[in-house]
């Protein structure tokens, strides 16, 4: 299966206008937030910068779930188009991801800054 951008635009529902950011921030967090074992994730990404971070450990630890809450943060700042996130586990060559890369920079010309959270990064050969 090929992924096309209409299905990046499917894992980022808060693109569109007209939802709302807390409907999604609980979606992203709500395994965390029932969660009876919690950890910090709290001031793990300084990203006032232009840093680049790479989340790297063994599976199940909380990679995703890193992600997810640092999204929701952005998401609760007011944060939208200027977000992306990218689970590539149905991608599995370089040029499609970079297809993909290319195709939301380009939708996303006019933010100040880019958040582009890529998950799973191990899948792409």
């Amino acid at each position: 299966m090929k992924m096309d951008f209409s299905t990046v635009a499917f894992y980022n529902p808060w693109w569109d206008k007209k939802g709302k950011n807390t409907d999604y921030t609980f979606h992203l967090v709500d395994k965390y937030e029932s969660s009876s074992f919690k950890r910090d994730y709290n001031g793990l990404f300084d990203l006032s910068g232009n840093n680049l971070y790479v989340v790297r450990g063994p599976r199940q630890i909380g990679k995703s779930t890193l992600l997810k809450f640092t999204i929701a943060n952005l998401l609760k700042s007011g944060e939208r188009r200027s977000l992306l996130y990218l689970p590539l586990d149905t991608i599995s060559r370089a040029d499609e991801l970079r297809g993909l890369l290319i195709q939301y920079l380009q939708f996303s010309r006019n933010e100040k800054k880019r958040y582009i959270f890529i998950d799973e990064i191990t899948m792409v050969d």
